[in-house]
């Protein structure tokens, strides 16, 4: 009797596998996994550091890129006080901004400091870090170095990066 079971079982389960799910299995796309804020350097749209990948053979405008970053002062400084989604909203205006006055001038080390404060300010420390890394990759510049040395003092000495101050000064020190 148990046998007959069974084999009306297998059966049914057979027949109920067969229908809509028949013939050949469509290929599937692979989703893409989930990126943690470590995965940040894999992701390049998420964190622009990169400004000078290409040299610049053009005109750069220094003294815009450096007002530019200057209107952003007050930007960052409501941003620093605010939370949710307040805060998110003036970082963003700040780092689109700084983005803008970067690609005016690849090379500033004001622009690159203030979009290292941003991104210190989103939590972004990993963005943080590696435009910290930049400051003083510039001051191997002849033309921006004592610049890049004034921003590395400031950077040293700004609260937004005690969270991660260890690896912030170790970036300023490279």
């Amino acid at each position: 009797m148990r046998a007959g079971f069974t084999i009306l079982g297998a059966v049914a389960f057979a027949a109920a596998c067969a229908g809509p799910h028949s013939g050949e299995a469509e290929p599937l796309e692979r989703p893409s996994p989930q990126q943690s804020d470590d995965d940040e350097a894999t992701e390049p749209d998420r964190c622009r550091t990169d400004f000078y990948a290409e040299p610049v053979t053009g005109e750069r405008d220094r003294d815009g890129a450096r007002e530019q970053a200057a209107r952003t002062e007050g930007v960052l400084l409501r941003a620093e006080r605010e939370r949710g989604e307040e805060r998110e909203r003036f970082v963003v205006e700040a780092i689109d901004q700084l983005v803008a006055a970067l690609e005016k001038d690849p090379y500033g080390p004001e622009p690159t400091y203030r979009l290292a404060v941003a991104y210190a300010l989103a939590d972004r420390r990993h963005c943080a870090i590696r435009l910290l890394e930049r400051i003083a990759e510039l001051t191997e510049m002849p033309e921006v170095a004592s610049e890049a040395g004034r921003m590395i003092q400031r950077a040293k000495r700004d609260i937004v990066f005690d969270d991660f101050r260890d690896e912030a000064d170790e970036a300023l020190a490279q």
